[in-house]
């Protein structure tokens, strides 16, 4: 067996690994530079029965949640119903009876805000909008946040309104 051969092949074998791992490293090292440019903002929405101070529950409301997942701090100048062609701004829906957000706020990183609404009256704003033939039955509606920039953030979540009620 011819041992210059052997470790001519070993060392070539070597040398590939070591430029591969290299590879992964600077593919590593640039995501990690990149990462603090970033901003992540997730949005959830759901409803919630509060219980007010005299133990009788509240009415329905409807809350949007917004985390910043990211690295930076991040403002948020609104809350609204999206479809692809409009946005219906929720900024002016603010529950009363539960402190209000005043917009724009900061979002630092690791936080998360909660903008409340009563879903009696966003009921009856989306019923107006039906009526007047802005909105149309059974759209379908995002639940959105802006930042200060202008970038919008999307809930996955899909809403329908039709006959007056959400599905």
């Amino acid at each position: 067996m011819d041992w210059n051969l052997f470790w001519s092949a070993f060392g070539a074998i070597g040398t590939t690994v070591g430029s591969l791992i290299t590879g992964v490293a600077v593919v590593v090292a640039v995501k990690q530079y990149k990462q603090p440019l970033e901003k992540k903002i997730v949005v959830s929405y759901g409803t919630t029965l509060p219980i007010m101070t005299d133990n009788s529950m509240g009415s329905y409301h409807m809350f949007i949640d917004a985390k910043n997942l990211g690295v930076r701090d991040t403002t948020i100048t609104g809350f609204y119903f999206y479809t692809k062609k409009r946005k219906y701004f929720l900024n002016n829906m603010q529950s009363p009876f539960i402190q209000p957000i005043a917009l724009p706020c900061v979002l630092h990183q690791e936080d998360c805000i909660t903008f409340q609404m009563d879903m009696e009256k966003v009921e009856q704003e989306l019923i107006s909008l039906q009526q007047r033939r802005v909105l149309k039955q059974r759209q379908k509606l995002y639940v959105c946040v802006q930042d200060a920039v202008g970038q919008i953030y999307i809930c996955h979540k899909t809403i329908r309104f039709y006959h007056g009620k959400f599905k």
